[in-house]
């Protein structure tokens, strides 16, 4: 077996994911996952929270929410395929019982947060909140 780095394999299986997830929402000027900064993942994701909060949200809202949360769920399903694959320490210490809805919030905030990176890769984005959250702990 290839012996990669938890960093090279997360980046791998993220490219891999918003590659083949990157179906969009059918809008023109849509450019995918792929091209998409934090400055995109900020508005669908303080959506995402309306969402969560049981908001009252129009149906181009209601896409953007829902975006937003499956953009997360396929990050942590790859952070999770990663983290399986390489048997070593594992970078995030995820509580068991966190769930995308609690992730969610914590990208909205941490992109609100960080107005100064909004310009970087949604993937890169998306990596500092979590390790921001549930970086683990050195014993």
């Amino acid at each position: 077996m290839l012996q990669f780095g938890v960093m090279k394999i997360l980046f791998l299986l993220s490219v891999f994911i918003l590659l083949f997830a990157s179906v969009g929402t059918g809008r023109e000027g849509d450019k995918g996952w792929i091209n998409q900064t934090g400055n995109d993942l900020l508005p669908i994701c303080t959506a995402g929270v309306e969402l969560l909060d049981k908001k009252d949200l129009g149906r181009d809202r209601a896409n953007d929410a829902l975006n937003c949360l499956h953009y997360v769920g396929g990050f942590l399903d790859g952070y999770g395929m990663a983290s399986v694959i390489e048997k070593g320490k594992p970078a995030l210490c995820l509580p068991k019982n966190a769930n995308t809805g609690q992730v969610v919030r914590i990208l909205a905030k941490w992109l609100k947060d960080h107005p100064e990176r909004l310009n970087e890769s949604a993937a890169t984005c998306m990596f500092a909140a979590l390790v921001d959250a549930f970086v683990c702990k050195s014993p």
